[in-house]
């Protein structure tokens, strides 16, 4: 099946997701704040995706780890990353 594309029973695809999740990725992307932002693995790929310019059929794929925290410093050009493991 199309990862992308497809619902879990009762669930969202990876499109679902990311439509949900725009509005909030907008305000992120025009604050100047630091947030901190604690999710379930899909959201994560799908900020991820998002500031490292993934294409969104590579979205489901990309490798999110459980007891890592992701540090993205957005600039004018690219996203700096930084990964933290805790465990």
């Amino acid at each position: 099946a199309n990862r992308l594309i497809y619902r879990y029973p009762g669930g969202e695809s990876y499109l679902d997701v990311k439509e949900r999740c725009h509005r909030v990725l907008m305000k992120l992307i025009g604050s100047r704040d630091s947030i901190l932002v604690v999710a379930h693995r899909a959201v994560i790929r799908v900020i991820l995706s998002y500031f490292l310019d993934v294409p969104p059929s590579a979205m489901p794929d990309l490798t999110v780890n459980q007891d890592t925290v992701y540090e993205l410093e957005p600039t004018a050009y690219c996203t700096n990353t930084k990964e933290y493991k805790l465990l």
